[in-house]
């Protein structure tokens, strides 16, 4: 991530994930990093297939659509301080879930230059006791 924000500087970067539940991660597989299926061509029309994110291209977000239909987590992204707080963008602090969505909004709302590394760079085990998008206890904070 850092080699990919020292080439051509973004405003931040987006790593691969894979996601497993066995503690032997013998059911891991890439987290969610392409809309599988029909996304939201350049032109404004809905195609078919499977269209991913560049990979080592730094990109405007408004330029790939389908770049919005990836995973909004926090924990696997590269952020410039100076992005961050030139925009005023913090992450909400709340007792819910999917606040990462809102944040992920305001970074794309405000982002010029992003880049995205294929390359699976983090694990996220799913299924685990107190994930807090498993709990059904929880309010939604978006």
């Amino acid at each position: 991530l850092v080699a990919e924000a020292s080439r051509e500087p973004p405003d931040y970067v987006m790593a691969q994930y894979r996601e497993f539940s066995r503690p032997d991660q013998s059911d891991a597989k890439l987290g969610y990093e392409h809309a599988p299926g029909r996304y939201w061509a350049p032109n404004g029309t809905l195609a078919e297939g499977s269209k991913q994110t560049p990979d080592g291209v730094v990109f405007h977000p408004l330029s790939e659509p389908v770049f919005h239909q990836t995973a909004s987590v926090p924990w696997r992204l590269l952020l410039r301080r100076e992005f961050l707080n030139s925009n005023g963008i913090r992450m909400r602090e709340v007792d819910g879930s999917f606040e990462d969505n809102s944040f992920r909004v305001s970074l794309d709302v405000h982002a010029t230059r992003v880049a995205v590394v294929r390359q699976p760079l983090f694990l996220h085990r799913t299924g685990r006791k107190g994930q807090t998008t498993a709990l059904q206890s929880m309010q939604y904070q978006v």
